[in-house]
């Protein structure tokens, strides 16, 4: 029997064993694996980097927020508590590195990736930097950065920027050039104005604006906008924007007091200067709202001495109204902008199909075209785009517009192609060419109806026009050869004159009056030469059959002259080997009728 003295020594030998033991972590698991620290408990605390119940477990990185946590109580509470691997991917706890989902990208899976790395054509950046880099400037005044964006979301979502020309999510596409309806001439340009001015009317405005389209930033524009250069240094900020092709600048008012201003601005958009990112189909001017989209302007280079500088962009108001003051006749009127360079813009207009005037400036109030009849630019007499036209129809007293010009388009390929995105050209419609399809292929016109019934009349009636009445360009880099023609006149089914690729004027019944002059003129059935005479400076003359005659008028007739010392001035050859006594090498007659008299049938000088 063990006596009670020996139980209680029994028992208290043990309990100090298994204070000795725990002390010396012998009853945590695998001693923690020397990775952490052994509670009283058992339990161990872990090192950094390490997990588990012996810590033997790798410990994996987390995110700046996980996609999904848990159910959404409140916005944007979905996304605590922080996860290992930002609840994208799998940890691997022999390593401590994730295995991320497919599209998430980062040590901690924290974000999404770039597909194909936007294939060598553009940087993959978060929605922070989109935002700030590429996003719409709505401080006041502007500097141009676009807004912080910190939501959960601003550093884990990464696209692609692509570099200009290129689209897609991996910027694997490249743009076709776009432009407008290669069909509809009478379209009007972009149109916008903007003003710059300062809080203080009596503080100077100094330094310069810098003016953001579409992402993309102007060359500096001088702050004087009353200075004699204003306009042309706002068509070279305005047209140093990729996305800009040209631009036409008219100050329509100026702030004295600081050397503020405001601008009427008429632009084209170019053909390319675009990407994923900043796309448009050309409707930039509409609403406030989405001008103010496109367009914004940095005022960070501004300085002024006391007050805010400010510069705002706006709508252009230009309108076109028709009405009648009294007249009963019905016609129908066209009219159409003849000069969009002047200040104030210029307009013809007809009546009836007849006459056109000539060059009516725009006064910003109605204005009288016949039978009491008026139109009314509004107040806007800058901004107009030449050949843009309007129809008025007038019955009774009433006036109708029955046809305005739109605003220019701005699709791929003119609307009027496909694109292959492949390649980035344009497939064009059978009537339009052009890198965008946006020229008209063939030119469809209507004869008139008096005489002389012309098809197509070209006139230019400025006493100091200095251009070509009329220009033909060919795109394609073709040879200067005779296997394409310019020109070809055809009637009855028969070419009666064609103007060759190297300017070779050819065809069996054309007739010269006045000068001429050419490098190179060919007859198929010899030529006669009735007045002016025949003058041959160099080159020569070559008749292999038929007859040259030179009927000379006063001092006319033919003169072959040499300026070299050494080479003969004429020529004359027989080649037939039949060449018989019947036959002349020269022949000079003298009109039978004529009988005596002083003429000399040759005279050597």
């Amino acid at each position: 029997a063990v006596h009670a003295t020996e139980l209680l020594v029994l028992a208290a030998a043990v309990a100090l064993a298994l204070l000795v033991g725990g002390a010396r972590g012998d009853a945590c698991p695998n001693d923690c694996n020397f990775k952490g620290t052994c509670n009283t408990d058992t339990t161990c605390t872990c090192h950094t980097g390490f997990t588990g119940g012996d810590c033997s477990q790798r410990t994996c990185p987390v995110g700046v927020a996980a996609w999904v946590a848990k159910v959404a109580e409140a916005n944007d509470d979905a996304h605590d508590p922080i996860l290992e691997c930002s609840n994208n991917g799998l940890c691997d706890r022999s390593t401590g590195q994730c295995n991320c989902f497919h599209g998430f990208e980062g040590h901690a899976c924290e974000r999404t990736g770039c597909f194909n790395d936007c294939n060598g054509r553009g940087r993959c950046i978060p929605m922070s930097t989109l935002a700030l880099e590429e996003g719409i400037d709505t401080s006041s005044p502007g500097d141009g950065i676009g807004q912080t964006y910190s939501n959960w979301d601003a550093e884990v979502i990464w696209g692609c920027d692509c570099d200009l020309g290129w689209t897609g999510p991996d910027c694997s596409l490249e743009m076709c050039a776009k432009g407008p309806d290669g069909n509809d001439l009478s379209t009007l340009d972009h149109v916008l104005t903007f003003n710059t001015d300062g809080s203080d009317d009596n503080a100077d405005l100094t330094g310069s604006f810098v003016f953001v389209f579409n992402g993309q930033r102007s060359v500096t524009m001088d702050a004087d906008m009353t200075s004699a250069s204003a306009e042309a240094n706002c068509e070279t900020a305005f047209t140093s924007l990729p996305g800009i092709a040209t631009a036409r600048c008219f100050r329509t008012a100026t702030e004295a007091g600081n050397l503020g201003g405001t601008f009427t601005v008429a632009f084209t958009l170019s053909p390319f200067g675009k990407n994923n990112l900043h796309d448009h189909d050309g409707t930039l001017t509409t609403t406030e709202a989405i001008l103010d989209a496109a367009f914004q302007c940095d005022t960070s280079l501004i300085v002024v001495s006391a007050g805010t500088p400010s510069c705002t962009f706006t709508v252009w108001g230009g309108t076109f109204d028709a009405r009648r003051t009294g007249s009963d006749v019905t016609t129908t009127y066209r009219i159409m902008i003849t000069d969009q360079e002047s200040d104030p813009n210029k307009f013809d207009w007809s009546v009836a199909g007849g006459a056109w005037t000539q060059d009516v400036a725009m006064t910003g109030t109605w204005q009288t075209l016949q039978d009491q009849t008026d139109i009314n630019f509004g107040s806007t007499t800058v901004g107009w785009t030449q050949y843009a036209e309007w129809t008025v129809s007038a019955d009774g007293s009433d006036t109708t517009v029955t046809a305005s010009p739109l605003t220019k388009s701005h699709e791929y390929c003119g609307g009027q192609g496909v694109c292959n995105f492949a390649l980035g050209n344009c497939t064009c419609g059978p009537g339009v060419v052009g890198v965008a399809c946006d020229k008209p292929r063939y030119l469809n016109l209507t004869t008139e109806q008096s005489p002389p019934w012309a098809a197509l009349h070209l006139n230019e009636s400025k006493s100091d026009y200095a251009g070509n009445v009329l220009q033909m360009n060919l795109e394609d880099n073709l040879a200067l050869d005779a296997t394409w023609t310019a020109i070809r006149g055809i009637a009855n089914q028969i070419t009666q004159f064609q103007v060759a690729g190297t300017g070779l004027l050819t065809g069996p019944s054309v007739t010269f009056t006045g000068s001429w002059n050419a490098d190179t003129f060919t007859a198929d059935n010899g030529r006669t030469i009735t007045t002016g005479g025949l003058d041959i400076d160099a080159g020569g003359m070559s008749i292999d059959n038929g007859l040259l005659k030179v009927i000379g008028v006063g001092s006319g007739g033919a003169t072959i002259r040499q300026t070299s010392a050494t080479d003969n001035a004429a020529v004359m050859r027989a080649t037939n080997a039949a060449f018989g006594t019947n036959a002349q090498v020269l022949k000079i007659n003298v009109d039978p009728a004529r009988a005596g008299g002083e003429a000399d049938m040759l005279d050597a000088a």
